[in-house]
């Protein structure tokens, strides 16, 4: 996989990678035939990706295209990915583990036979998994999104299921892309879902577009929760002789929903949109912005509460340019700007105090399109990257927890029936989030509420723990209520009578726990032995591979602490197996995140 850069702007963009600065006006990235940037995502590593489409030798048999880059806005990888024939891409979403979501929809749109078309990558753009899903006609995926449990959603619509003119698909799978749910939606004519976001309880809210009786596209939003129980479903119209169509929406640190799409006749009117909803789907902000014939692709809340949008504007039978817009929190204009001839901009992220729009300019010297990136500093400028330490500015206030405590230690091994535990943490960064304490007695598949706290409280008091009976694989947590729902988690520790392990019961029982957990530089991994027994402990990646022997020896009875320190190992999610005689026992062990 080679990057290529276009002759006219290869000795400037090579100077502007030298000294690591990047995105002056006019930077683009592609190779033969055409390619655009649809979507652009933060990352983990406090780089970006960039996700769309190159139909490569320019035939418009279209393919997804993806293209990463690191910290400093050097590109890293790109690559193409899809079936034979066309291929068009409409979200990426970064997983944890530096690897992305890629999603469309492959087949010829013009016949109506299309089937959405999903890819899971990993860190270096390799095929980690595929999804197809075929019924018979017209079936997209527009959102692909991983869950905190490593579950999966995808949305998009289908015109297999419900109204054959087209219905609003989500599915829920299992970390194997195993099918545990699907639902269709509707609201009475044909429904088309474009994007979807995650909601503070691990919900959704989908948002597409439905017709009127007098066939005019409105705004179509469905909010569901975890047990896909439609909580509202609403359409939204700004003008009865308009068409609206919607194309991103976030999740805002009030708690609203916040949707971004356009509004005309998109020939002669046509207007960018943000509508900005509560929980409920009541309005709270109603603005429209254009500079002459003005549309909008993509939105996000700024880190100062505001919004900013990207589209492109153009005077009826003139050149595009691409039209980037900021608002105050109540959406009131803080700034516009166009830039460039024959331009668009389709998505925007933030970084620190910029904004990188990506998009596409038809301004090159063979004539084909081109991915373009241009960066803004906080007042609309064009300006070059800043390549300092990057913070990832996610849709609300950065928070972030640490050092938890049970009893005033950061292991609690055992604790007796009907003892309290005292639940300490500690705060850092901008927050003003309220936490939830909750506490669960298998080891996190089942989370039972303990009580909530304010902003300005960093304890709490598990009173009600069980009075009978030996629960091996009890832990706790402390989770933001706000986004980005930062979760703070104890190891796994014991509840048994007087404190005790009875050895009846629990002699077949095998845990362990890893502390810290994500790793920074090193951990301590702690087992307990009722024997003495060989043990191994070992590290796996998400294929499943084998990376790393930590130990393979007798060890005796009692307790062990063993401190780890990862080598050579990229960042990202990795599987820890302890294995005796007795069986084996796992922990999720994140590295350098």
């Amino acid at each position: 996989m080679k990057v290529f850069m276009k002759n006219l702007f290869v000795i400037v963009f090579i100077a502007v990678l030298t000294a690591t600065s990047f995105a002056q006006i006019g930077s683009h990235y592609g190779g033969a035939g055409n390619q655009y940037g649809y979507r652009i995502r933060n990352t983990n590593d406090g780089g970006f990706i960039v996700a769309g489409s190159t139909d490569i030798d320019g035939t418009q048999q279209g393919k997804y295209w993806v293209m990463r880059f690191d910290s400093k806005g050097k590109p890293m990888w790109d690559s193409a990915y899809g079936r034979s024939g066309n291929n068009f891409l409409w979200s990426v979403e970064p997983t944890r583990d530096n690897g992305a979501l890629i999603s469309g929809y492959s087949g010829d749109q013009n016949s109506g036979n299309e089937e959405a078309l999903m890819y899971k990558l990993d860190s270096v753009g390799r095929v980690v998994k595929k999804l197809e899903v075929d019924y018979a006609m017209g079936d997209h995926a527009h959102w692909f999104k991983q869950l905190s449990n490593g579950d999966y959603y995808w949305t998009g619509h289908t015109d297999s299921k419900g109204d054959p003119r087209g219905d609003m698909i989500m599915q829920k799978l299992d970390s194997n892309f195993k099918l545990i749910w699907e639902k269709t939606y509707d609201d009475g004519s044909y429904e088309h879902s474009h994007v979807a976001a995650l909601t503070k309880d691990d919900g959704c809210i989908l948002l597409g577009h439905t017709s009127s009786s007098a066939g005019r596209e409105k705004f179509f939003a469905v909010r569901v929760d975890t047990a896909v129980t439609v909580i509202w479903k609403k359409d939204f119209g700004s003008d009865a002789a308009n068409n609206d169509s919607p194309y991103d929406v976030t999740y805002t640190r009030e708690g609203n929903y916040a949707f971004f799409g356009y509004s005309g006749d998109y020939s002669t009117v046509s207007s960018m949109w943000l509508l900005v909803v509560d929980t409920n789907g009541t309005i709270v902000i109603n603005k429209h912005y254009n500079i002459d014939v003005s549309f909008v692709y993509g939105g996000i809340q700024s880190s100062d509460s505001g919004y900013v949008l990207s589209g492109y504007s153009q005077k009826p039978g003139a050149m595009t340019h691409l039209y980037v817009v900021k608002t105050d929190k109540k959406g009131n204009l803080k700034w516009q700007k166009t830039f460039g001839d024959s331009t668009a901009g389709y998505s925007v992220i933030q970084r620190k105090s910029q904004f990188i729009v990506a998009g596409e300019t038809y301004q090159t010297p063979d004539g084909t399109d081109d991915l373009w990136l241009v960066v803004l500093d906080s007042l609309g400028n064009v300006t070059t990257l800043d390549t300092g330490k990057t913070i990832v500015i996610d849709t609300s206030v950065t928070l972030a927890l640490s050092d938890l405590k049970l009893n005033g230690n950061s292991h609690l091994t055992n604790i007796g029936n009907d003892q309290s535990i005292s639940i300490t943490w500690a705060r850092k960064g901008n927050s003003k989030s309220p936490l939830d304490v909750n506490y669960s007695l298998d080891s996190g598949t089942t989370w039972t509420k303990i009580g909530s706290v304010t902003s300005d409280i960093n304890s709490s008091m598990w009173t009600s723990t069980p009075k009978t009976g030996y629960y091996p694989h009890a832990r706790i947590n402390v989770v933001a209520t706000d986004k980005p729902f930062t979760t703070l988690s104890s190891d796994v520790f014991m509840i048994g009578t007087d404190g005790a392990v009875i050895g009846a019961t629990s002699s077949d029982a095998l845990s362990f726990s890893v502390y810290p957990n994500p790793v920074q530089t090193s951990t301590v991994i702690s087992f307990t032995l009722n024997s003495d027994e060989r043990v191994e402990l070992a590290l796996f990646n998400e294929l499943g591979d084998k990376v790393a022997t930590i130990i393979d020896r007798t060890e005796g009875a009692g307790s062990h602490y063993l401190r780890y320190t990862p080598k050579g190992l990229a960042a990202g999610s990795y599987r820890c197996e302890l294995t005796t005689p007795r069986g084996s026992a796992t922990h999720q062990v994140i590295i350098g995140q």
